[in-house]
């Protein structure tokens, strides 16, 4: 009368044993495709007074220009940084997650100068 309920623990037993320890956690942020900004040249950046000369040396050339009326222009400039999270639970499952984060710095050029910047992120 004793044997299914042995059966039973031996059953809860094993899996519990052969589970434990089998799964495992890993996520990992690699560095960027284009590191971009340089955070202190981005501190240096003046409404009025930068000009896209200045742009260009410190940030090199934009991945898009706009144009948003006359004689305004949008540069955008874009750093992508990829996300990777991986569960195991051995033997059983595998689950790998990724993912692609934009960040995307905005400078708004009147005539030759910014008139502002901000950033953005694109998940």
């Amino acid at each position: 009368m004793h044997t299914p309920l042995l059966s039973k623990f031996a059953v809860v037993f094993i899996c519990t044993a052969f589970f434990s320890g089998c799964v495992s956690y890993n996520s990992s942020q690699l560095a960027p495709k284009d590191p971009f900004p340089n955070q202190s040249a981005l501190t240096q950046v003046q409404s009025g007074i930068t000009d896209t000369a200045w742009l260009i040396k410190h940030f090199g050339y934009p991945a898009s220009i706009i144009n948003t009326a006359p004689d305004t222009e949008q540069w955008q400039y874009h750093s992508h940084i990829d996300h990777t999270t991986e569960v195991r639970a051995f033997p059983l499952l595998a689950v790998n997650l990724a993912r692609t984060e934009v960040k995307v710095y905005q400078f708004e050029i009147v005539g030759n100068k910014v008139t502002r910047h901000w950033q953005g992120s694109i998940v």
